[in-house]
């Protein structure tokens, strides 16, 4: 029972069944594409955006989303530094 506990709370708390965080991730999600003549033009299909540093701890960094999938092997307390470390390739995902 117990670990059926763990494994639950852990579902529940990272958007399982439809959770308040489930919206959050659709949203992270969404593709977009961009009308060009007649044809669309795919664009990234995720964002990034800065926020409150709390929300960013409870959602695991998930505010540095194009950087995990740029990075996916990257651990979640390090997604911030690639901001740091490659601006160049960050800087419109911050202004976005």
């Amino acid at each position: 029972r117990a670990l059926w506990y763990l494994l639950l709370s852990m579902a529940f708390g990272n958007g399982f069944l439809c959770h308040p965080l489930m919206g959050f991730w659709i949203m992270q999600h969404l593709c977009h594409s961009v009308e060009h003549g007649d044809h669309q033009i795919g664009m990234q299909p995720t964002m990034s955006y800065s926020g409150s540093p709390l929300w960013n701890l409870l959602n695991f960094n998930a505010l540095s989303h194009v950087e995990h999938h740029d990075f996916a092997r990257c651990p979640w307390t390090r997604l911030h530094k690639l901001r740091e470390m490659a601006p160049d390739f960050y800087k419109s995902v911050e202004d976005a």
